[in-house]
């Protein structure tokens, strides 16, 4: 016997997850720049987004959570990981090492980027893409 897919939103599940969704969201930008200091990084912040979008579509089967095709996200992110992992060789480093720049901001102080900060963006691309594409493929194959 095949489950029916449940139509429209579960209102219970929106009114209590809408609240916490802004805070998972924030908390794995905060994992992803910590990542390469603390524990956290790119997969556990796209792990984090994945839950996220798995709990909106429980909440909501009809809710269109893709800002576009994962097929794009997953590319995209394996793209810069890639370039971020080659390009110190570039600039005669080891594969993988880090290549750090600190942008003077004026008054308000400093910004350090770290090409491991764009490696873990574009591993958690990965991550939220694959999520997004499960999440796609399970919701076509219910209907």
């Amino acid at each position: 016997m095949r489950k029916t897919w449940q139509t429209g939103p579960n209102t219970g599940l929106w009114i209590s997850f809408g609240p916490i969704l802004p805070l998972v969201v924030a908390f794995a930008i905060h994992l992803l720049m910590v990542g390469h200091d603390e524990p956290g990084g790119g997969f556990i912040a796209g792990l984090l987004i994945a839950g996220a979008i798995a709990l909106l579509a429980v909440a909501d089967p009809e809710y269109q959570t893709r800002m576009t095709k994962p097929e794009a996200l997953i590319g995209g992110g394996l793209l810069l990981a890639a370039v971020m992992g080659i390009a110190p060789l570039v600039v005669g480093k080891a594969l993988l090492e880090a290549l750090k720049h600190t942008f003077d901001l004026g008054p308000i102080g400093s910004f350090k980027l770290s090409s491991i900060l764009l490696f873990d963006i574009g591993v958690a691309m990965v991550v939220v893409g694959l999520a997004d594409a499960v999440m796609d493929r399970i919701r076509a194959a219910l209907r």
